[in-house]
């Protein structure tokens, strides 16, 4: 399997049970691309739950707060760290990707062909009988032995792929039991795994025999005895009632196998964000409080970019309204506020020196696209996305990112709908970070929105961009000096700068109380 089906299979076939694909957060947020970036697990079955872990953010502080204490736990039992890595090596296999399918899916379809194993034997063992009268017979049961030859290859082909399943619950199973003497306090190696362990225990016994036969199939030394083997299977279908009654322990036991997975994924996780942790100094806590529209966001940056310019923000009752140019940072600022407060819901811990906010679930419109094939333009594709937020059963509660707010419409309608729905999410919602290129619109949000800007600066042929937000509107532009430093032509530049400055001149007779500083040349 190549490296990227085995990560696709990271982030799909466990998140697939749990209906989280259709969660904005993961596309706008970059989710996969920071799971890769966070991910110090040393298993399949742990890569796997981390990355389910990212994406299922808990709802309660206390939730929270016991990832923490699991945390401290892994800290200090070095018992258990040694031994969950020495059984962690037993328990990779290729096919461990598989699991969730099984554990998750419906339960597996038993061939058509099972149910007339035990017919067959029980006539063959009475012909068997019956050639001890009567030898004719003989040619009567020669007949069934070819039935049973045929059936028992077909069912050798289907126990090919079947084997995908069973070795890595066989393997699962047995590392369960070594975690054992190694979680002295049972956070993990609780009742109900231990009750699942004994109920696997008949499974894995099936699963070893079938093991042993498999044995005498990978040498020439054991011709002899595999032929033999084969024999005895055929004439009894030993392998085929066998396969049968190991599809129905599975089956039986779905909920079983998914108890240990889980187990295996909780340790590995928390070993993998102590990792993380010791990884970086530039990590801090949560810190969760009361009030609902407050905030003190200190030097948080983003962890998927390399010597990330941090940045700061406190908040009062108010929402964030982000002005700036394409490239200065404001898109990239807003993922890192929702990035951090997800993993500060799902890994108690955020980049940041300080990141304080009330528990508020992140709901993003950071992407949206038009649908040639559905006949839907951008602005239609916007509002929908953006009612599914409105319809998501609004309360104070919910951390709202939005990137630059009806961008496939008219600049009238566009400000006068955007200032009415940032207006309506910030009073229902909990806090919301916006960014916009409008200029009214930061003017016309003033009582519930703080106004904030990114900026660049162009210094000779160089455009600067610090990265930096800073509060305040903004008011220095440099969008059509970039253009020029860039190599636009002359004609068309000097078309642009005089029709600027005519709208210029309109805007200062409209809003004489304001007072530009342009930085045109």
């Amino acid at each position: 399997m190549s490296q990227k089906n085995v990560d696709t299979l990271y982030h799909s076939l466990y998140t697939e049970y749990y209906n989280l694909q259709d969660e904005s957060f993961i596309s706008d947020l970059n989710i996969y691309e920071v799971f890769r970036i966070l991910d110090f697990t040393e298993t399949t079955i742990g890569k796997q739950y981390l990355y389910h872990t990212i994406c299922t953010p808990k709802t309660k502080i206390e939730e929270i707060e016991k990832i923490e204490e699991t945390l401290s736990y892994l800290h200090h039992n070095k018992i258990l760290e040694s031994s969950f890595y020495k059984t962690c090596l037993k328990i990779e296999d290729i096919n461990t990707h598989f699991l969730p399918e099984l554990i998750y899916s419906n339960k597996l379809t038993p061939p058509k062909y099972f149910k007339w194993a035990w017919i067959l034997l029980s006539i063959e063992v009475a012909l068997i009988l019956g050639c001890y009268f009567y030898l004719p017979i003989l040619f009567v049961l020669l007949p069934l032995l070819f039935i049973n030859t045929f059936i028992h290859l077909i069912n050798k082909n289907r126990l090919y792929l079947f084997k995908n399943t069973y070795r890595p619950v066989n393997k699962l199973l047995n590392a369960s039991i070594k975690i054992k003497g190694s979680d002295k306090q049972n956070k993990f190696y609780t009742t109900k795994v231990e009750d699942s362990i004994k109920s696997l225990l008949p499974l894995r016994t099936k699963l070893t025999l079938l093991s042993v036969a498999d044995y005498f199939s990978t040498s020439e030394l054991f011709m002899i005895p595999f032929v033999l083997i084969e024999i005895l299977k055929v004439t009894t279908l030993f392998e085929v009632l066998l396969t049968k009654s190991l599809l129905g322990s599975i089956n039986e036991n779905k909920s079983q196998i998914g108890i240990l997975y889980e187990m295996i994924g909780k340790i590995d996780v928390g070993f993998s964000i102590l990792k993380l942790r010791n990884s970086t100094e530039k990590w801090c806590r949560p810190t969760f409080t009361k009030e609902s529209k407050s905030a003190s966001l200190i030097n948080i940056y983003h962890p998927l970019i390399e010597n990330s310019i941090p940045n700061s923000i406190e908040l009062n009752n108010k929402s964030v309204i982000i002005a700036g140019s394409n490239m200065s940072g404001k898109t990239t600022f807003l993922r890192t506020v929702g990035i951090n407060n997800i993993l500060a819901q799902t890994l108690n811990t955020c980049f940041a020196k300080e990141f304080k906010i009330s528990l508020l679930k992140t709901i993003t419109s950071l992407h949206n696209f038009d649908n040639i094939l559905e006949g839907e333009s951008f602005y239609f594709a916007e509002a929908k996305n953006l009612l599914q937020v409105l319809d998501s059963n609004i309360q104070t509660g919910y951390l709202i990112i939005i990137d630059e707010l009806f961008k496939g419409t008219n600049s009238i309608e566009r400000t006068a709908i955007s200032k009415g729905t940032l207006d309506y999410l910030h009073k229902t919602c909990g806090i919301v970070f916006a960014s916009t290129h409008d200029l009214e619109l930061a003017k016309l949000l003033y009582s519930n929105y703080d106004p904030y800007h990114f900026n660049e600066n162009i210094n000779g042929d160089e455009i600067l961009f610090d990265y930096k937000i800073k509060k305040g509107k903004l008011y220095i532009f440099n969008a059509i000096n970039t253009l020029v430093k860039i190599g636009f032509p002359d004609l068309l530049m000097q078309d642009v700068k005089e029709t600027f400055f005519q709208l210029e001149e309109k805007y200062k007779r409209s809003n004489n109380h304001e007072i530009l500083n342009l930085s045109l040349k």
